[in-house]
Formats: structure tokens, sequence, C-alpha cells
């Protein structure tokens, strides 16, 4: 029986060791956050969805904060702040998010007032048809 035994070479290694470290290096790219300016899209959406639900009527203090982040946001990123737009567009979606929180809040508490004011019309005539 003949033993052979394979010998990595530099070049073997190399070939094999450059395509890992490449597709580690893209995949470490993709994780990494998005460009503030990317994120000032995220935040005016999310603005827009809480005004289109009622936050200017149920949230007007958080639809003013959310509104305000993006302004700074917008003018930390003209100043090539990167960090300081990407908090400040982070911090203008989460105003945002608690503005259109408040609404639904504010929408499901007068459907259950509803509720219980068409409960008690119920009630009543069911009393007036009881005596």
């Amino acid at each position: 029986m003949i033993r052979t035994e394979t010998v990595a070479t530099p070049r073997a290694l190399s070939c094999l060791l450059v395509p890992g470290l490449l597709a580690a290096a893209l995949a470490a790219g993709c994780v990494t956050s998005p460009p503030a300016a990317d994120k000032l899209a995220s935040a005016r959406e999310a603005i827009g969805r809480a005004a289109l639900a009622g936050g200017d009527t149920y949230a007007p203090t958080e639809m003013l904060s959310a509104r305000s982040g993006l302004d700074r946001a917008q003018a930390a990123l003209q100043k090539g702040e990167q960090g300081i737009a990407r908090n400040q567009t982070e911090q203008a979606v989460v105003d945002a998010q608690l503005a259109e929180a408040k609404v639904r809040n504010a929408k499901a508490q007068a459907a259950a007032e509803a509720l219980r004011d068409s409960r008690r019309v119920l009630e009543a005539e069911v009393q007036r048809k009881q005596n």
C-alpha cells in the first residue's frame, strides 16, 4: 500500500483563504448601519404615517418633536456630521412612532367610550320596557 501525502502550498492556501476573507468582509459591510442620508427617508415615512393617522390632532407634541428632530438631522448631515445626523434621525423615527401609538390609543379609547355609551342606551331601553 502506497501512502501519499498532500502538502498545501502557499498558493493553494491563498486560493482558499482569499475568497473566504473577501466573503467575510462583504458580509461585515452589509451588517453596518445605513448612512444617515438613507435613514432620513425612513424618518420622513414614519412622520408621514403618524400625520396621516392623526398625529397632529392626538399627539401634537410628539409630532413637533419628530419634525424638529428631522430638521436637526438634515442640518447635521449638511455639515457632514454623520453621527449626529443618524442619532437625530433615529430619535425622529421614535418620536413619530410614539405619536402614532398615541393616536391608536386615543382612537381605541374613543371607540371604547362609544361602546359604553351604546350599552348604557340599551340598558336604559331594557329598563324602560320592563317598567
